[in-house]
């Protein structure tokens, strides 16, 4: 059986980040009141259901996906 997984991938807090800086900004010189902004990455698999797959899932985001001195992440397994 196949289910959907979906990987969230944020920059770590103390990450100083180009482009949520750039987003804040342009939002806020539009008049909408935002004080803080987290842009982040939202990866769907499709994965074969097993007694293994969030140590597979694990593999993927550490060897692959995720950066993990300035990025955090997590999962949700969708059934």
């Amino acid at each position: 059986m196949e289910v959907d997984v979906r990987i969230f991938i944020m920059p770590k807090k103390d990450i100083l980040d180009p482009a949520t800086k750039a987003v804040t900004k342009t939002l806020q010189s539009l008049g909408y009141d935002i004080s803080q902004i987290n842009l982040g990455k939202c990866i769907n698999l499709k994965m074969k259901k097993d007694k293994n797959i969030r140590k597979r899932i694990e593999e993927i985001c550490q060897k692959v996906l995720v950066n993990e001195l300035t990025e955090d992440y997590y999962y949700s397994i969708l059934h």
